[in-house]
């Protein structure tokens, strides 16, 4: 799903690059737990979707590399292909973006994200 989205297409580099760490992001946040904390973050915290899954996320040890290492440009892109997946999988829940970001709050590496409408 994250390659056949336009966006997540951009990140071909992330995908060559780093795929078991994307897995990771991709298995955290399919998982029903994390979509519901994802969800309530949004609803009852008034805090970013990604703030539900950012802490399982930071766990994955594929991922700990990438956040942990000395490529800053590569690490941010990573974030960013991370924030994507989160993007690809609230509109599957019939959340949109509403162009606003804020603090995700918990979790060391991930500072900002993406604010989303609830149906």
């Amino acid at each position: 799903m994250f390659q056949a989205d336009a966006h997540g297409r951009t990140f071909a580099d992330v995908i060559e690059r780093a795929p078991d760490a994307l897995r990771e992001v991709i298995d955290v946040i399919a998982r029903p737990d994390a979509q519901l904390r994802m969800f309530d973050a949004e609803a009852h915290q008034e805090r970013p979707a990604f703030s539900g899954a950012a802490v399982d996320i930071e766990r994955c040890p594929a991922v700990q590399k990438i956040l942990e290492g000395r490529d800053k440009l590569f690490r941010d892109r990573f974030k960013r292909a991370a924030g994507t997946a989160v993007r690809i999988v609230m509109e599957g829940l019939g959340a949109v973006k509403t162009g606003h970001k804020s603090a995700v709050g918990v979790g060391q590496h991930f500072r900002t994200a993406e604010r989303y409408g609830l149906p």
